[in-house]
């Protein structure tokens, strides 16, 4: 560490006021840049805006892999040990972190649902048990996600107090970005909120909810688990009525299942990937919202809608 000798004699005052200003700002000048390790890329996404000038993000899941099937790997380890900050949903969705994450600086994201049906997301530190129940697929909430970037704020500020400002104008570009992102969804998908559709596996409750759509269905529970034949015979009745005019698939799954089942049928299948696995960094979480917005409004399309 440098040291700042300040107290000098026979130097002239401005030079010595300089100095002095030099040795109360050097905390921040020589401050090493922050290291947030996300479990998930949509965490990172988040993290990416408010950490935006003061370090760098990693997301311990690369694309293409599930985090309901993941081991860590040493390399991996060594991030988490090397980070400022660990980002994760918590072990309904990352058990592999439970342990690793037991003495770390934590950031986790919980979804409690109260008796009069009100919604809060709390993020906190490392608790080390799970709610039996809970739907850990949280991130897709965009309300969830603002009061995640919210505590992710908070805690950065006790990181690093004397980048406030920055932290608190990045805060702010992400609230206003987010902001605009959910009412161009809300447009775009309030028109198809009849349309019926599944989904490939039961991950995407929190953004039906949030948008009033219509999933009649998922086709797994456990992604790793292929649907029986009384669950298939299901969807494929769905999907032959009418009363399923689509069906996502995940690009981190098999989709050969899929194709087979709708392979005559009049089905429309569009990708809804909600790891963001291929999206542009740059997009942010904002750009994510979008992205699975779109993806949603081309697969129902307007010409979709059933009658009424």
């Amino acid at each position: 560490m440098l040291y700042y000798n300040c107290k000098f004699s026979g130097v002239p005052a401005l030079i010595r006021r300089l100095c002095v200003l030099f040795c109360l700002l050097s905390p921040a000048l020589m401050a090493a840049p922050l290291n947030v390790v996300a479990s998930i890329r949509p965490l990172q996404l988040i993290a990416d805006s408010l950490v935006e000038g003061l370090g760098e993000t990693t997301a311990l899941i690369p694309a293409g892999s599930s985090p309901h099937h993941f081991a860590l790997k040493p390399s991996q380890l060594k991030l988490i040990q090397n980070a400022d900050l660990v980002l994760w949903v918590g072990p309904s969705l990352e058990p592999f972190l439970d342990r690793p994450l037991s003495s770390r600086k934590t950031l986790q994201l919980r979804w409690i649902e109260h008796e009069a049906g009100e919604h809060k997301d709390e993020a906190h530190s490392h608790a080390g048990h799970d709610h039996a129940g809970e739907d850990p697929h949280v991130w897709l909430d965009p309300d969830a996600a603002m009061g995640y970037a919210q505590r992710l704020k908070t805690m950065l500020l006790d990181l690093r107090p004397h980048d406030s400002v920055v932290i608190e104008a990045n805060f702010q570009r992400f609230k206003e970005a987010l902001a605009q992102a959910d009412a161009e969804n809300r447009d775009n998908l309030t028109p198809l909120q009849a349309v019926g559709f599944v989904v490939f596996h039961d991950a995407f409750n929190r953004l039906v909810s949030h948008y009033g759509l219509n999933q009649v269905a998922y086709l797994t529970l456990e992604p790793g688990l292929p649907p029986g034949a009384r669950k298939t015979a299901e969807i494929r009745r769905l999907l032959s009525s009418g009363e399923a005019r689509c069906i996502f698939i995940e690009p981190q799954f098999e989709a050969a299942l899929i194709n087979r089942l709708i392979a005559d049928l009049p089905v429309t299948s569009v990708t809804l990937d909600p790891l963001a696995s291929d999206l542009d960094s740059a997009l942010g979480y904002p750009g994510f919202l979008r992205h699975l917005g779109e993806a949603i409004r081309q697969c129902l399309g307007e010409n979709n809608i059933n009658p009424k």
